[in-house]
């Protein structure tokens, strides 16, 4: 076993089959693993059929069963896989080792699940394997993870695990090591970072095949494939296709060897419809429903290519059948290899179609995608610092009602928001909003529940939304000088200044109101402590928010104190003469205040 983890594969097997010839049964158990790591199939598959399972110690049931679950995970049959599995983890629960067996089905266990979109499973399968594993184990686990959530577009988790598993030496060749390359190498995939991932797949699969890891290396040609068609690199796309075929020794690489080829005749506008075919039949048999997903969207990009709309929509309509069936985000990791298909759904339009688009939002890097609502001054919405190009004009408006109210009905936004408006006028409005909102930002939606005939503001977790009001109210709750000068410059201006509804009307004010009473009592707490500097910035920002005469009052206390009396004159002469103007007599406190600032 030691020298089958430093990859001394030959010596490995020449002691386990002396081992086996001497009748140590359980020697047959590791003699599978390294016949099936080696991609020898038959052999694994005889070498363990010939145990009397039912014969054997607790601890050996263990191994072989998790063995078996092992071979039918590698043959693509998850459902198997997972019956062997806990199989395993029964008969290790009855030995008396307990744990230390039960951390690796507890692993591979998360694996698989992982694979069937059982997320949830997973997670609590891998915290175990977590948990209990020792070092070595503890590496897989968190490269099981990364490549767990890179095919959901987790990408910042994937980036997390990663981080927490060591670097990999120039020259790493151990089982871990080969794990943590391969997990970066789908990470970077996932992520669009083409250059990076393929990168980390050339020396997974020299390393893999030095290593005798023949299906490892065999991935590591499929992932590079994907690479170089999402790149439209067809000359290296058929190179690693044809190095895949030549290392695959199991059914479910066997599927994917047909999948790249299939999609790589689709790209060159060859008929690819019969491989992608074949191949979704063969991950639809074990209920790889994942893969399976894949082969009908590069069916539908096949016949795009060919012209042919119809069976193009049919195939569409199946991997959609089997996004909403597996629900997470993974049919879109390799959505950028399928140029025809993307503009098909830009196209198309439906809410069904929209969700791919959506999922595919997940695969960028940094995973966030940040949303910022502005009503203060000119309202806009911006999208990773780049401002919406809005038709609809009180989108801004709507927006901001949909997130301050959560749940609400047509009726209840009519009222509020178009009082004044006709109400078939005022529906058609708010729908069209929906509906722009739901186009220019993927992953947001309002969806609409029958039963209660409410609507409410819903955001994918890859999407953040920070809104203008919210963050300056709570920056005016600290008492942080520097972060209430830093926040303030964002009232820019009334909030919704161009709205006339109720509602805005009246939330305006109370902004405003609000603002102005926080602000008052920090100003006097500084003026109390002698802090005039911050008194005067503050005082300067809040001219945006309301002309009050006690407020220039204490700007021009605060600007004597720094500046001196006579910049406290000049500007108190200004503000006199403008208060004077805009409202048609003289301030008394400003009148006062200039008597007070007179030379004697």
């Amino acid at each position: 076993m030691c020298l089958m983890h430093a990859s001394q594969w030959v010596d490995a097997k020449v002691l386990l089959l002396d081992a086996v010839a001497q009748g140590y049964q359980e020697a047959s158990i590791e003699l599978a693993t390294l016949y099936r790591t080696l991609g020898e199939v038959g052999l694994a598959q005889a070498t363990i059929g010939a145990l009397p399972l039912e014969a054997l110690r607790k601890r050996d049931q263990a191994l072989a069963y998790r063995e078996l679950g092992l071979q039918a995970y590698q043959q693509g049959d998850l459902g198997q896989a997972a019956t062997r599995l806990q199989q395993a983890w029964a008969a290790a629960a009855a030995s008396r080792l307990g744990t230390p067996l039960i951390t690796p089905i507890a692993h591979a266990l998360g694996i698989v699940c992982a694979e069937r979109g059982l997320d949830d499973q997973a997670d609590s399968y891998f915290d175990y394997a977590q948990l209990h594993a020792h070092p070595t184990r503890q590496v897989f686990v968190q490269a099981s993870r990364a490549i767990s959530a890179a095919y959901l577009g987790q990408l910042d988790r994937a980036v997390e695990c990663l981080a927490q598993a060591p670097a990999c030496p120039a020259d790493a060749a151990s089982p871990a090591d080969l794990q943590v390359l391969y997990a970066r190498g789908i990470t970077a995939r996932a992520a669009r970072a083409y250059a990076e991932a393929a990168e980390h797949l050339q020396l997974l699969s020299g390393r893999a095949t030095a290593a005798g890891d023949i299906e490892l290396a065999c991935y590591a040609e499929l992932w590079l494939a994907s690479v170089a068609l999402a790149q439209g690199q067809f000359g290296a796309a058929q190179r690693h296709v044809a190095r895949a075929e030549q290392l695959s020794a199991a059914p479910k690489t066997e599927a994917m060897v047909l999948l790249r080829r299939g999609l790589l005749a689709a790209r060159r506008g060859q008929d690819g419809t019969a491989a992608l075919e074949t191949a979704a039949r063969l991950f639809s048999g074990p209920g790889r429903r994942r893969e399976e997903g894949w082969c009908w969207l590069c069916l539908c990009e096949a016949h795009l290519a060919l012209g042919d709309d119809v069976r193009a929509e049919a195939a569409l309509a199946q991997a959609l059948q089997i996004r909403y069936a597996v629900n997470t985000s993974s049919l879109a990791i390799e959505l950028d290899s399928l140029p025809l298909v993307r503009q098909h759904l830009e196209r198309r339009g439906a809410d069904d179609a929209r969700c791919l688009l959506q999922d595919e939002r997940r695969f960028s890097r940094g995973g966030q995608t940040q949303i910022r609502l502005q009503t203060m001054g000119a309202a806009r919405i911006l999208v990773n610092g780049q401002t919406l190009g809005l038709n609809m004009a009180r989108t801004p408006e709507l927006l901001t009602y949909f997130l301050t109210h959560r749940k609400f009905t047509l009726p209840q936004l009519q009222v509020a928001l178009f009082a004044d408006h006709p109400h078939k006028r005022s529906k058609s409005y708010i729908h069209q909003v929906r509906a722009e909102l739901q186009r220019l930002v993927p992953g947001l939606t309002i969806p609409f529940d029958p039963a209660t005939r409410t609507y409410t503001l819903h955001l994918e977790e890859h999407l953040s939304l920070t809104w203008d009001v919210d963050v300056l109210l709570g920056a005016l709750k600290t008492e942080d000088p520097a972060v209430i000068l830093e926040h303030i410059a964002l009232y820019e201006g009334p909030f919704l200044a161009e709205a006339t509804a109720e509602w805005a009307e009246f939330t305006r004010t109370e902004l405003q109101q609000l603002v102005l009473s926080r602000c008052r009592a920090q100003l006097d707490r500084w003026k109390a402590a002698g802090q005039w500097v911050p008194v005067l910035s503050l005082c300067e920002a809040l001219q945006r928010v309301e002309f009050d005469e006690v407020l220039c009052a204490d700007l021009v206390t605060a600007l004597e104190h720094v500046h001196g009396p006579e910049m406290a004159s000049a500007r108190l002469s200004a503000l006199a003469k403008r208060w004077t103007a805009e409202f048609g007599e003289p301030s008394p406190v400003l009148t006062a205040l200039m008597a007070e600032l007179a030379p004697a």
